[in-house]
């Protein structure tokens, strides 16, 4: 039985309660995902290999019959020149690059953000669209030093790999003209592609062309079909938008039906999702875990800048954790404390304490 009764639910289209949050600006985020205050912002040097982007009309997933005929400026961007498909990636390949994205998310939780664009950067080289994604949000949000050119070159590069929130966040910076020229028909197609597969697209897409947000795209009947797909979807804030349009379309019916259902809604509770990586076991605080991911850091199999240093770290937490061969592993590696507590005294054992909290943390 629905929650609200019809009277109810008609008190509340009338009295304008169908409306969802106001997302009526020209400047909204289109990352927009809750960010905690950064610890602290340091300074890097931009990405090397400087290369030009040129934003061709077609987009990845699309036909070429169905390009639009438009001309975009091109975008020059520091971020590198080549990056593989992951069509080119082998089995092994991709599970490095998902311990390079654990990787890239533990140095993240302590604060070492020259860490976590590194690894990003590299995971990035090697086909993963997440990773460019990442780091184009971290030269966004002020993790680091914010350069629109750079985050637009990366999320090129990640749109160019599939990633369909870099699409989503191309479309809507296309539309709006944000680090971008404005160019509302390649933003479209942008969008368009994105929301196939991409719930939040398509909610965001129609809520565009019903006028919920801008750009106001002013296409009523498009943007009912794409809020419908988000709500059938399971999308509760699409399912208000679409109460919203219905309204004003004057179909007050309608309307009823799918803020009843938005008001059914309830966001799924996320399954617990078994650590697939050895990094997220080793996260996890399984010590044979943590101490297999010191072996890999050391063997370069997990890319990370200091090998050694961090594979030192790995192996001091998993003898503490009571790992038998531990010990053994940090003797043929002593050298690294000695060289590191000459050039930076202390920075080893910040590394170990951190390294402690983090897996405490998650245990």
């Amino acid at each position: 039985m629905l929650r609200l009764s019809l009277i109810a639910i008609t008190v509340a289209v009338i009295s304008g309660c169908a409306s969802v949050n106001n997302y009526d600006t020209a400047n909204s985020n289109p990352f927009d995902e809750p960010r905690a205050a950064p610890q602290q912002r340091q300074v890097l040097p931009k990405p090397t290999n400087p290369a030009r982007f040129m934003h061709s009309a077609k987009v990845a997933t699309m036909s070429p019959a169905d390009a639009p005929d438009v001309v975009v400026t091109p975008v020059q961007s520091t971020a590198p020149l080549e990056v593989q498909s992951l069509t080119q990636l082998n089995g092994s390949e991709l599970t490095a690059s998902g311990e390079m994205l654990d990787e890239a998310a533990r140095l993240g939780r302590i604060g070492d953000v020259q860490g976590k664009a590194d690894v990003l950067l590299q995971a990035g080289n090697s086909g993963s669209g997440a990773a460019l994604y990442e780091l184009a949000k971290m030269y966004q949000d002020g993790t680091l030093p914010k350069d629109e050119e750079v985050m637009v070159g990366y999320l090129v590069q990640a749109q160019n790999l599939g990633h369909v929130e870099a699409t989503r966040v191309l479309g809507h910076l296309y539309c709006l003209g944000q680090s971008v020229p404005l160019n509302l028909e390649y933003g479209k197609k942008l969008l368009e592609s994105a929301a196939r597969t991409s719930t939040r697209a398509a909610r965001e897409y129609g809520m565009m062309l019903t006028n919920q947000r801008k750009p106001y795209l002013n296409d009523q009947l498009q943007g009912i079909e794409y809020l419908q797909k988000a709500t059938d979807a399971g999308d509760q804030d699409a399912a208000r938008s679409l109460a919203a349009a219905l309204k004003e379309a004057g179909r007050s019916e309608d309307a009823l039906v799918a803020l009843a259902k938005a008001e059914e809604m309830e966001p799924a509770p996320a399954a617990p999702r078994a650590p697939q990586t050895l990094s997220a076991r080793a996260h996890s605080g399984d010590v044979n875990s943590v101490f297999s991911y010191a072996q890999q850091l050391l063997l370069r199999k997990i890319p990370t800048p200091e090998p050694e240093f961090n594979a030192y770290c790995w192996f001091a937490v998993a003898k503490e954790m009571g790992h038998p061969d531990a010990a053994r592993e940090m003797g043929a590696i002593s050298g690294v404390r000695i060289i590191s507590d000459k050039q930076n005294p202390g920075r080893l054992d910040r590394c170990i304490a951190e390294l402690q909290q983090d897996l405490y943390s998650h245990r």
